[in-house]
């Protein structure tokens, strides 16, 4: 079960024709699982990746890795509701600001449009840091089709959350 991402939906399309077989048989169910902690593992793999591309030399942006939760957020400037998740951000940036928190979002826009992101981001009020993802290289690698989607990484012992709502967020330690 190992590979890129891409394989992974193709096991699980082979898993789910299985199981509709026996729904019960322990090696599909056994299968199910290991996929979905391989597919895990890769989502981790790659978002780790995606940190040490932004913070850069270890001078550069040692807070963004130095956290214990990074929320990563996929999202585009002309989403709506990727724009009501910032503003409800906006609404709790006390609350945020003191969590062991580090916010990075990735941002699917053409050119002309990122600069719109970050000026918006910037209205929060909060220390986010924007990735372009200009070719939407990460999205399609990570096969997100929804926005926004956010993956919230406990980075001591490397779980995640996936789409986790503000009062998950806000509940940190």
């Amino acid at each position: 079960l190992l590979g890129n991402y891409g394989y992974h939906s193709q096991m699980a399309i082979v898993i789910e024709q299985l199981s509709k077989e026996d729904k019960n048989d322990p090696i599909i169910l056994l299968l199910k699982k290991r996929l979905e902690s391989t597919k895990e593992k890769f989502v981790i793999q790659h978002l780790n990746i995606l940190n040490k591309v932004i913070a850069g030399p270890p001078s550069k942006d040692a807070t963004v890795v130095n956290k214990k939760y990074i929320l990563y957020k996929f999202w585009f400037y002309k989403c709506y509701p990727c724009r009501q998740d910032f503003e409800q951000m906006a609404a709790n940036k006390t609350k945020l600001a003191q969590l062991d928190l580090s916010i990075i979002c990735v941002q699917s826009d053409i050119d002309s449009m990122f600069m719109h992101g970050d000026a918006l981001l910037r209205k929060t009020g909060l220390s986010i840091t924007n990735y372009h993802d200009k070719e939407n290289r990460l999205t399609k690698l990570l096969e997100i089709t929804k926005f926004p989607t956010s993956f919230l990484l406990n980075t001591w012992n490397q779980t995640i959350i996936r789409n986790p709502d503000l009062a998950t967020i806000m509940q940190l330690q």
